[in-house]
């Protein structure tokens, strides 16, 4: 299915209802597709405006690479950085996405441009991680609703215009009542990184598949560790075609002290 059919039913000029599983989703980095998150919206623009301050990806990922990136594709042969900060998320009525963790660990930034959302939330508590472990490798996901075992599970209902922020390592489950569009977007940062390496340590005992995780995380990783080799030493230890600076350097330094 093409993204513009899917619009055209969201549009309410569709021929007939539109059926899913689950989502029709497309990353997007053109204006056209920020100024329908920003441009109507100062709440979504400065949100996005904090995310870009803590993101990996626009703090320690080359630059260069970010803006060679010319082809709108989701190949990862064909990536030259993990395009996974800006989403745009098509569910129709009756859509539920069991309990999981976002990729990686990544922290999500979530808008309700249209429609309403339920989550059902469970921190990632030693005891919750361990049980929402178990609960994959048991294969019986169908069978039991992870919300009644595991400790402090809570309901959260999102309406059309609301902004919400799920936390590294949250184990969530998502239920669309209504026809719903939903900007939105997963970042890695500095703030929980062994949250977010618990996270990936989960992902290979469970053995997620590579086209279901956070692309291009070992590089990510060593390009974090020589961003913080270079703001502690004055060292760079990237080749030459990769050690022009950030554009957000400033800020970069402020939350790496």
């Amino acid at each position: 299915m093409l993204i513009s059919d899917a619009w055209q039913r969201f549009a309410g000029k569709g021929a007939g209802p539109l059926y899913c599983t689950e989502y029709e989703t497309a990353q997007f980095r053109t204006t056209c597709g920020e100024n329908v998150v920003c441009g109507q919206s100062s709440v979504v623009w400065s949100e996005r405006f904090v995310v870009d301050l803590v993101d990996w990806v626009d703090n320690v990922w080359p630059p260069n690479l970010k803006e060679s990136q010319i082809e709108g594709t989701n190949v990862i042969s064909e990536m030259k950085y993990p395009k996974v900060q800006k989403y745009c998320l098509m569910s129709v009525k009756g859509c539920y996405t069991d309990f999981h963790i976002d990729f990686g660990g990544t922290s999500v930034w979530y808008h309700v441009h249209r429609g309403g959302k339920v989550f059902w939330l469970i921190p990632p508590t030693p005891h919750n991680l361990v049980l929402y472990e178990d609960w994959v490798l048991s294969g019986k996901q169908s069978d039991v609703f992870l919300g009644d075992r595991a400790d402090s599970c809570q309901r959260v209902e999102l309406k059309q215009g609301y902004t919400f922020f799920i936390p590294s390592g949250w184990i969530h489950a998502v239920y669309t009542p209504e026809d719903t569009l939903v900007f939105g977007g997963n970042i890695l940062h500095s703030f929980n990184i062994p949250m977010q390496l618990s996270v990936h340590e989960i992902e290979n005992r469970t053995k997620v598949q590579a086209k279901f995780r956070y692309p291009f995380y070992y590089e990510m990783c060593w390009y974090v560790l020589e961003r913080y080799v270079h703001c502690l030493t004055g060292h760079s230890h990237l080749s030459k075609d990769l050690c022009r600076e950030p554009s957000l350097k400033g800020h970069e330094r402020q939350w790496l002290k």
